[in-house]
């Protein structure tokens, strides 16, 4: 399988650390899901396919972390794609941050995605079969996580078992 590219935050293990023991009291529930394991929870802000980046691509993306300044998220519930995904959702505004990302990608010649950015972080997928998630989104309804503040930009690559960064950039400190 060819490793895909995409750009991500990453949350601190602090920050999911409530997350992660409540999604771990639910994996019995649901054994029909893929359930991803907490060290590969990530954000991401664009997707970028199966690429290796160019120079462009890399300039811009240094570009965009040095104009957004560093801002606070924290994890705020559950949510779901139909009844294939099932997600955390994040309390803070990351949009502004990701619609800089897909612009960069887009201009430096990559095929992005066009649909809208939801700040999510995917907690487990449907194999074959669908799986009704709304109990499972209920259950995780009250999930709060400790803000914290977002501070980079990754480049990162697909790899089992962990994600692979190539590149990181800061983002800006708030004056």
């Amino acid at each position: 399988m060819t490793p895909l590219l995409f750009v991500a935050i990453v949350p601190p293990p602090v920050a999911i650390g409530t997350l992660a023991a409540a999604v771990e009291e639910l994996r019995a529930e649901a054994p029909g899901l893929g359930w991803v394991a907490a060290k590969r929870w990530h954000v991401t802000l664009c997707f970028l396919g199966p690429h290796e980046p160019d120079d462009e691509l890399l300039s811009r993306l240094a570009r965009v972390a040095g104009r957004h300044e560093q801002t606070a998220i924290h994890v705020a519930g559950a949510g779901r794609f139909g009844d294939r995904v099932l997600f955390a959702k994040l309390a803070g505004d990351l949009k502004p941050l990701a619609n800089g990302v897909t612009r960069a990608a887009d201009r430096a010649g990559y095929r992005v995605e066009d649909r809208p950015f939801r700040a999510h972080l995917t907690l487990a997928r449907g194999r074959r079969t669908r799986i009704d998630l709304r109990p499972l989104v209920a259950a995780l309804a009250d999930v709060r996580g400790p803000e914290w503040t977002v501070d980079e930009l990754r480049l990162m690559r697909s790899a089992q078992p962990d994600y692979e960064t190539l590149e990181r950039w800061p983002l800006k400190t708030p004056d």
